[in-house]
């Protein structure tokens, strides 16, 4: 269950390997190879992570600086993963999350978002944390009477 769900986050991935391939990697060019791509994923991946975090550390700021003290989470659960690590520097409190399914879970993808969202507090707000679809969720927010700035902001 964890080797599948470290697959699913894309923490890992998996395929199959011809027996000449490993016989290649289990040779001294080969592990260096395999080291070196390693080595350039983790870097990027790292990368990916500290830019993540730095935009959502100044987003969190902002938001502290403004009085919230509450936010609803609306995204991808990468995203929403390092906002809550984030959190921890910050006097602001994740009142609830909205996750998006990922495309190869066998979830109702067209059917993740509530009919009716949380109701705000004025020291709240909603931080959407998305890559796409993020035109669909502004407008269920908007159609339940929310309005940008006042009771959300954008991360990505």
């Amino acid at each position: 269950a964890f080797l599948k769900t470290i697959l699913n986050k894309g923490w890992i991935r998996a395929r199959k390997v011809r027996a000449r391939r490993w016989f290649y990697f289990l040779t001294p060019q080969g592990s260096l190879e395999k080291s070196r791509l390693t080595l350039n994923y983790l870097q990027r991946t790292l990368k990916s992570f500290r830019e993540i975090r730095n935009q959502a550390d100044g987003l969190l700021a902002d938001l502290t600086d403004r009085g919230v003290h509450g936010i609803h989470l609306i995204g991808e659960e990468d995203f929403i993963d390092i906002i809550g690590l984030c959190l921890e520097h910050h006097q602001i409190q994740c009142l609830s999350k909205i996750v998006k399914p990922s495309m190869d879970t066998e979830e109702d993808y067209s059917e993740w978002l509530p009919d009716q969202f949380p109701v705000l507090k004025t020291s709240e707000r909603f931080l959407v944390a998305l890559l796409s679809d993020q035109e669909e969720v502004l407008q269920k927010l908007s159609s339940n009477g929310c309005q940008d700035q006042k009771h959300w902001i954008c991360m990505i």
